[in-house]
């Protein structure tokens, strides 16, 4: 064996030792593609749910759409992080621009000449004309204020989805290792289960812990059919789809 075999197999061992049962039927190169520091839990999770193939060429895809989707993600923040940074910047500019035209219409409505008793005519379109750039300013620097709040509020809304779909995930995987868990260690006391003709050294203390176990067993089933149950009912109550539950 040459050391870097010898270093996959250790990789498989410590990453997948509480996930043997699961992932013994699999292929060695498929193994050491999982086992890769730059797999995933979320790749490793859908390769034994089902919805990932179990071939190299099915990893390694999956592997770059997860980051494909990082990336695209990190574009689009950035992009609406820009945007928004460049519409202040065009809200102050309009702002400072628009306090210069009312400068400008303050002193064009002082005459400079007191013994003037009219306001000539070219003054007087000049400052209708300043008059109306002060007002287009104003519906821009409007405009965007407006898709500067909707720009704050898209990244609001892309950072509390990615929230949501992370702790959804979260609870997914949580819930997936508890019961491969508990699935490879109910495997392995079956393998090891006494037969009547072991029973015939039994003592009494090992019968009490047959009697545990049995109420240890039953008291999981209650617990399986009071989360069913209680899952039920919150699917029909609730108003809307709630992204932390998905009942089939």
């Amino acid at each position: 064996m040459t050391p870097r075999s010898a270093q996959r197999f250790m990789e498989v061992a410590e990453k997948f030792a509480s996930k043997y049962d699961n992932l013994s039927h699999l292929p060695l190169s498929v193994l050491y593609e999982l086992a890769a520091p730059s797999t995933t839990a979320s790749v490793v999770e859908g390769v034994l749910a089902g919805d990932i193939a179990p071939t190299i060429q099915a990893v390694r895809e999956a592997r770059a759409a997860e980051r494909q989707a990082r990336a695209e993600k990190v574009t689009l923040e950035h992009q609406l992080q820009q945007e928004r940074a460049d519409a202040h910047t065009q809200i102050s500019a309009l702002t400072a621009q628009m306090e210069r035209l009312q400068q400008q219409i303050r002193e064009l409505g002082t005459p400079q000449i007191q013994e003037v008793p009219v306001v000539p005519t070219e003054m007087t379109q000049q400052l209708e004309h300043l008059r109306g750039q002060v007002k287009t300013l104003k519906e821009q620097r409007e405009t965007l204020s407006k898709h500067a709040e909707q720009l704050a509020e898209q990244v609001r809304s892309t950072a509390l989805r990615q929230e949501v779909e992370d702790e959804a995930q979260r609870l997914r995987l949580a819930w997936r290792s508890t019961t491969q868990a508990f699935e490879s260690a109910i495997l392995k006391a079956l393998s090891a289960w006494p037969t009547l003709l072991d029973t015939q050294v039994f003592e009494a203390s090992d019968w009490q812990r047959l009697d545990s176990v049995k109420h240890q067993c039953l008291r999981l089933l209650d617990e399986c059919d009071r989360l069913r149950g209680a899952a039920g009912r919150v699917v029909e109550e609730r108003p809307a789809a709630s992204p932390y539950l998905s009942i089939t």
